[in-house]
């Protein structure tokens, strides 16, 4: 029984990480600028913001990360949208697995990546707080997997030698 409360505590402790991370994650991707834009873009919202969007959206694979790679010099953030977009997906390969056990399989971690991924995206073209990338996508389900990579190669290997040896 001791043992089951001690695991329910850090699983709840991670689940707090897990929001608190899913916060700043909305706060980085979403809400980046003041408060008073987005009152003023939602105040003045129609659909041509949605049409603006869709005109300024990337929707070929790997257009703005070739486009960052070949103009890195011009100091167009290239390497912190690369780098953004992978990082700030790679607590989500790492908590997801750590909170929820039947979430500990590659093919699920890819698919809750992408579809998060894609929410924000999608989120950003019809309210036009940002601008609609696939790259964002694929980085993004990159850094996820390189999570899950972490997890699985270090996390999980280290929580299973600490369970044996509490065992003993």
């Amino acid at each position: 029984m001791e043992d089951k409360e001690k695991k329910s505590k850090t699983n709840k402790a991670w689940l707090g990480v897990f929001i608190v991370y899913c916060f700043v994650l909305l706060k980085v991707i979403l809400f980046k600028y003041d408060w008073y834009y987005y009152w003023y873009s939602l105040k003045e919202w129609d659909f041509s913001v949605l049409q603006r969007g869709y005109s300024m959206a990337n929707l070929m694979p790997f257009r703005s990360i070739t486009m960052y790679i070949e103009y890195y010099y011009l100091d167009i953030g290239a390497f912190e949208n690369i780098a953004g977009n992978f990082l700030a997906f790679l607590p989500m390969g790492i908590l997801l697995p750590m909170i929820w056990e039947n979430l500990r399989k590659f093919d699920w971690i890819l698919v809750l990546g992408a579809l998060i991924s894609l929410f924000l995206e999608v989120v950003q073209l019809i309210t036009g707080f940002g601008r609609f990338d696939i790259d964002d996508i694929i980085l993004n389900c990159l850094g996820t997997v390189v999570g899950y990579a972490i997890y699985e190669l270090g996390i999980r290997k280290a929580l299973e030698r600490r369970k044996k040896s509490s065992d003993l």
